[in-house]
């Protein structure tokens, strides 16, 4: 077909398609796509959003069109997913401009006039492996939609944060008291100061406070222990909701530990103990230093990270039922070792963010099923309804 319409697009087009022939998938897409700048100084500002959307455009197509060219899901995509994609396709295809359709449905079902073997549900890999709670159509279709970014106020500076939002530019939705919904690449730093005056929190991650025991329920000065840390997120949120915890924060990569403990001195967060711990080692030395005695255990486990792939949609390429069951094993494993740490009357609150029902019911299964635990609650946090990513979150206490 000609490429006359736009000589530029065509070629923004070209450049996706050679990013996307050497990725290899073994590092984030972000990180391989500033490297490829960086090697490649000819792309301006412009040039590298707009190689970077029609790359975005072909990730969104997921596990669909798999036999189609990657030009081909590239224009599928940015058909389904562009505001306005007609631009593009009068440029490189221009027999496909009786197919652009002002709804999503329309497209969709256009998109399948073009590829007869294109179903909505093959976007996302291993549908059938979703939790019972989510809803296929509306969960399937969030993936052609960039999430927003969420911010948690800090409880003693919300109304400061608040008033910055208000006498701001920056578009805003507020969700609840202490949330707020801001475009995609926002620059909060007008706002305060990140960790101090608000967290830069995922909607659905923020709500595993809800999960959380009342805190009636704890001891004045609850024993927490926070046992796959992260980046600390859910550590933050766990001492806005127990001011006088003693937190433990573990995890088994030492440079994730000393990001933390930079967000914890920003966040104004002392006397706690981070140590490096990896839980699921078969030494036995190792496993016997397992901490004991805690009124409250969270485990945010190492999981497929399905439910923030319209987040980072290159990973819907590479998961298989292998990787699935791999996740699974690890993290029966980090709750087989960590189950013995919860206190008689304490509670564990297990979080993935995962839209697979093997890493979610299927594991409060296993917690039930393991002895001395008893579920209280349980549920989907369903992101995909809101823009943010998808959450799974069960609480449940030792009776033993």
């Amino acid at each position: 077909m000609p490429e006359s319409h736009n000589p530029h697009l065509a070629a923004h087009l070209r450049s996706a398609e050679q990013v996307l022939s050497h990725y290899s998938g073994e590092e984030p897409f972000p990180l391989y796509l500033r490297a490829f700048f960086r090697a490649n100084p000819k792309f301006g500002s412009r040039d590298r959003r707009v190689v970077s959307g029609f790359c975005y455009d072909a990730f969104r197509m997921g596990a669909s069109l798999r036999d189609a060219t990657e030009r081909d899901r590239i224009l599928a995509g940015h058909l389904l997913c562009a505001e306005d994609p007609a631009a593009l396709i009068a440029s490189v295809r221009p027999d496909w401009l009786p197919f652009i359709g002002n709804q999503i449905e329309d497209r969709l079902d256009r998109l399948a006039s073009l590829f007869p073997d294109f179903h909505p549900d093959d976007i996302f890999p291993l549908v059938e492996g979703l939790s019972p709670e989510i809803d296929r159509k509306d969960f399937v279709r969030s993936h052609l939609t960039q999430p927003d970014l969420f911010i948690r106020l800090r409880p003693r500076k919300a109304d400061a944060v608040r008033k910055a939002l208000r006498d701001s530019d920056i578009p805003h939705r507020f969700v609840g008291p202490l949330s707020a919904a801001l475009p995609n690449g926002t620059d909060t730093s007008r706002l305060g100061v990140a960790d101090r005056d608000f967290v830069i929190q995922d909607l659905s991650s923020q709500r595993t406070a809800d999960f959380m025991p009342d805190p009636r329920d704890m001891p004045e000065r609850p024993r927490i222990w926070d046992a796959c840390a992260g980046s600390g997120g859910k550590s933050i949120l766990a001492v806005d909701r127990f001011p006088d915890a003693r937190l433990l924060v573990t995890d088994a990569r030492e440079g994730i530990l000393y990001n933390l403990r930079e967000r914890f001195s920003r966040a104004g967060i002392r006397g706690y103990a981070a140590d490096r711990m990896d839980i699921t080692s078969t030494d036995n030395r190792k496993n016997a230093s397992i901490p004991t005695g805690f009124d409250l255990v969270v485990v945010d486990v190492p999981c497929s990270g399905s439910g923030t792939w319209s987040r980072a949609p290159w990973e819907m390429r590479s998961i298989d039922g292998e990787g699935l069951e791999g996740y699974r094993s690890r993290q029966q494993a980090i709750l087989d070792a960590i189950i013995p740490s919860v206190a008689k009357g304490g509670w564990l609150l297990y979080i993935t963010c995962s839209a697979y029902g093997i890493e979610n019911e299927g594991m409060s299964e296993h917690i039930s099923g393991s002895g001395g635990l008893r579920l209280v609650r349980q549920g989907m946090l369903k992101g995909y309804l809101e823009k943010a990513d998808t959450m799974f979150a069960a609480l449940f206490t030792s009776t033993t």
